[in-house]
């Protein structure tokens, strides 16, 4: 498993001068439009308030709920409720944009303030996402960008001084500020030569609609036999699907014309690096690189589309199977399998066996298409496997390996047990398996 190292972190060193200029701009067209106005001298008041208030934490101070007071009373300026309204609002945007300006995308902003601050600071910060896309995305990428606004706009909630929650509206906005604050840098995607996600046509549309209703049959049942055989028909049609494409496509590619994507998938605590593991191991069989970064919360997937969506589907099935049978193995086993240590080797060992299975499932399937086809995919793999470490070289430079420890031999027994029922036939029609 591959891990970028420590991220370098961004100085606070002029974001208050960032904020202040948004918000100088801002209070400008209120102006315009005749609304309330305020002095500098009272905006520059504000926004110590709130930066004392977003950093209270880091700075071991305990003055935090004080400020937070003086923020929803207005601070003592005339029209204060509204300013303080204005001048967050401000400072979101700016801290939105510096995150961009740092390799962030939308989705990951709200993924990270989530983990951080909470879904309340996540709801207000996602309603700022907007302004600072149109202003700050790539061309190429601010079609996707705008989707991922769209998608995560549902349930948002902007500030409001005459709120009922107003206060708690402010902590919320306050604790996102100190994390957008502190973004670290993280490689930009577009750096990958993405393709970024082509149209589906309408026969793939069918099939990954197939795909996902046999795999959410397969989490669902209470019979393995029967999940097997689901998952069994899911991979199924998905090889068939990504290798059909890789021959298709391969005239183009060995012409110069990879098309490579990179994609973010946040890992929920707790458990990052074992879950990190089973994400890899699954890349790997599905032609793909994972780069984990622990300390964020994320994991980057590099790779050609088809394959990446191929490993999504079955990453995120394989998740829940393993999380439904590491429950059930808890509630028939004695305290211990509760512990930490047992689910944390559970998940490791599980991860390791369901990557030797397809690894070994993958292979076979492989090498069977390519005999099919006189020997013209094996050629097409190889040019893609080199596209795809060309761009993960270009986007982390020197990668060191981290290994994943499991420390509890029960742990390791009952996951290894649990992978084992998960039935990983990549083609039963290729393999004879």
């Amino acid at each position: 498993m591959r891990r970028g190292g420590q991220q370098q972190r961004e100085r606070d060193g002029g974001r208050e001068r960032d904020g202040g200029e948004a918000g100088a701009s801002a209070s400008g067209e209120r102006r315009a439009a005749g609304e309330r106005r305020w002095s500098r001298h009272d905006e520059g008041r504000v926004d110590r308030v709130i930066l004392l208030a977003a950093h209270a934490r880091c700075d071991e101070r305990d003055d935090r709920d004080e400020l937070l007071d003086r923020l929803a009373v207005g601070t003592g300026v005339g029209g204060g409720a509204e300013l303080v309204q204005h001048r967050l609002s401000a400072l979101l945007v700016s801290g939105i944009a510096l995150a961009f300006h740092n390799g962030w995308e939308p989705s990951d902003v709200a993924s990270y303030v989530r983990r951080k601050a909470g879904a309340g600071a996540a709801r207000i910060t996602v309603a700022y996402l907007g302004d600072p896309v149109r202003h700050r995305a790539p061309g190429d990428e601010r079609v996707e960008w705008e989707r991922q606004v769209s998608t995560l706009s549902v349930g948002a909630r902007a500030l409001s001084h005459g709120s009922s929650s107003w206060r708690a509206d402010i902590a919320a906005a306050v604790s996102a500020l100190g994390i957008l604050q502190h973004i670290t840098r993280i490689p930009d995607l577009s750096s990958a030569g993405r393709g970024r996600r082509r149209k589906h046509s309408k026969d793939e549309e069918r099939m990954l609609a197939r795909v996902r209703a046999l795999l959410a049959k397969a989490e669902s049942s209470e019979f393995p036999e029967e999940a097997d055989a689901l998952m069994s028909k899911a991979q199924q049609l998905m090889t068939d699907h990504c290798l059909d494409r890789a021959l298709v496509e391969g005239a183009g590619e060995q012409d110069g014309g990879a098309c490579i994507d990179a994609r973010r998938c946040w890992l929920d605590d707790p458990y990052i690096e074992a879950k990190g593991l089973l994400l890899h191991v699954v890349g790997k069989a599905n032609r793909c690189r994972v780069v984990l970064s622990c300390d964020v919360g994320f994991a980057t997937i590099v790779g050609h589309p088809d394959d990446i969506d191929a490993l999504e589907l079955l990453f995120t099935s394989l998740l829940v199977q393993a999380t439904r049978r590491m429950a059930a193995a808890g509630s028939l086993e004695s305290s211990r399998s509760r512990r930490p240590s047992y689910r944390r080797s559970f998940l490791v060992a599980y991860a390791t066996r369901i990557g030797a299975r397809l690894t070994e499932a993958s292979s076979s399937a492989t090498d069977s298409a390519n005999r099919a086809h006189g020997g013209d995919l094996l050629p097409v793999l190889a040019s893609r496997d080199a596209d795809v470490d060309q761009a993960v070289e270009s986007m982390f430079g020197n990668l060191r390996g981290r290994s994943v420890v499991a420390t509890d031999h029960a742990g390791w027994i009952a996951g290894t047990a649990a992978a084992d029922l998960a039935n990983l036939v990549v083609n039963e029609e290729i393999t004879g398996r």
